[in-house]
């Protein structure tokens, strides 16, 4: 799935969050990433569900930061 920040001074820090949360990040440009959840076993809903709620859970933490799941063809 991939993940946009509107602002790259933040994306290090949105990696280390989904770092700690089990995720596998990959730096995919200046403000996105390719997030995989670990393990690999559950639902794709379940998974994009859980992924919303970790970005909500970073926003709140960071209120001048806003992030998005990129919906990809």
């Amino acid at each position: 799935m991939r993940v946009q920040v509107n602002d790259e001074q933040y994306l290090d820090d949105l990696i280390a969050f989904l770092e700690r949360a089990q995720y596998t990040v990959e730096r995919v440009g200046n403000r996105q990433v390719v997030v995989a959840p670990v393990p690999l076993s559950r639902r794709l809903e379940v998974l994009q569900l859980d992924l919303d709620l970790q970005l909500r859970a970073w926003e709140a933490a960071h209120p001048q930061a806003t992030v998005l799941r990129v919906i990809e063809p």
